[in-house]
């Protein structure tokens, strides 16, 4: 399926504004949309619910974005909002894990077979998208329904590719080969998907906590290991994660670790799923984390200034801030992570009690 078939169908039920949080299953349908101007950024799923309501509330038929993995974070505007006030909406949600298809990456796999489930629960009725006809039916259940999905499995939707141009001089690989001469053999923990590869390939550790799933809770996952430990906690955090749920910034500098540094590597865009831009380019992430009560701030957009400001900022009490500005993509051929999440917990915490 074309995204413009895709789009122009949507459109034909009048179905916009677009709104959402980018998915690898069908980035096509993103950039696509994001090429007319018509995609809407948010940093989380229950945000983008919020924001359809809002498209509803003012005549519109919105539809959200996301991938099923974003499913619990939809959850509490659902049951408090849209099916109380009786608010329509259409979801297109990328299937990722679906039980029926090859095996996916782990992260996906308790979600890929609870999709269905997790849907039914709180009352959104759904359907597998398999044509363009499967617009009318959705359109034909919101008349007598709220909130709608169609689940959209990976390869449905042709890809559209979206040319991308950057000011800046590091990829992210390059800037974690620096970062991780520089904190060698302390506690870091990488953010989901290619950010935490590519630190895998450069320095795999037994130190080292890959998330690979859980978007935007690296923060709060070590700062709870940075206020049980002495040693210097490295936060390997991406622009997109950081935005899902910034509210953790304010905890931490609040309860203020001196021995936390917090590194966002920002390509401004989420390069994992087909480099959709994210909001860091209007967000001025270095300030904000002052606001939230973070000791020191810097902002980096060479290796060389990566260099000095790391050391610097490694050398003083925290918790500090490193805004590392970076081209977007991904390296090459990058290889998946081949320890399991368990195995993945089991060395760490050896390795730091």
């Amino acid at each position: 399926m074309k995204p413009e078939e895709l789009y122009k169908k949507l459109k034909d039920h009048e179905f916009g504004p677009f709104m959402g949080v980018a998915d690898s299953s069908f980035s096509g349908f993103f950039n696509y949309l994001e090429n007319l101007n018509e995609y809407i950024p948010v940093a989380n799923e229950g945000l983008a619910l919020s924001l359809a309501t809002g498209s509803y509330l003012a005549g519109k038929k919105p539809v959200v974005l996301l991938q099923n993995a974003g499913i619990g974070n939809l959850i509490n505007p659902q049951t408090s909002l849209n099916d109380l006030y009786k608010i329509k909406s259409l979801l297109l949600i990328g299937w990722r894990g679906n039980p029926s298809k090859p095996k996916d990456a782990p992260e996906h796999w308790l979600m890929g077979e609870r999709t269905l489930d997790f849907l039914k629960l709180v009352n959104i009725e759904s359907k597998v998208l398999e044509s363009l006809d499967d617009i009318k039916w959705a359109d034909d259940k919101l008349k007598n329904n709220n909130t709608i999905a169609l689940l959209i499995n990976p390869g449905l939707i042709e890809e559209y590719n979206k040319n991308i141009s950057s000011n800046y001089e590091m990829s992210r690989y390059e800037a974690l080969e620096v970062i991780s001469k520089k904190t060698k053999g302390m506690i870091r923990f990488s953010t989901t998907a290619m950010a935490s590869r590519e630190l895998y390939e450069i320095d795999d550790s037994v130190k080292n906590f890959y998330i690979i799933g859980s978007m935007g809770h690296i923060g709060a996952i070590a700062l709870g290991t940075a206020l049980q430990k002495n040693e210097k906690v490295i936060i390997l955090d991406g622009d997109g994660a950081l935005l899902m749920h910034l509210g953790i910034l304010s905890t931490i500098g609040n309860v203020k670790p001196k021995n936390l540094l917090h590194i966002c590597l920002d390509n401004e865009s989420y390069s994992s799923t087909g480099l959709q831009s994210t909001t860091s380019s209007t967000t001025s992430l270095d300030k904000v984390v002052l606001d939230c009560g973070y000791q020191n701030s810097k902002i980096t957009l060479t290796k060389n200034e990566l260099e000095n400001e790391l050391q610097e900022l490694l050398n003083i009490n925290g918790p500090n801030f490193l805004l590392v500005k970076v081209k977007p993509g991904n390296k090459d051929n990058i290889k998946r992570i081949e320890l399991s999440p368990e195995e993945i917990t089991k060395r760490f915490m050896d390795a730091i009690k």
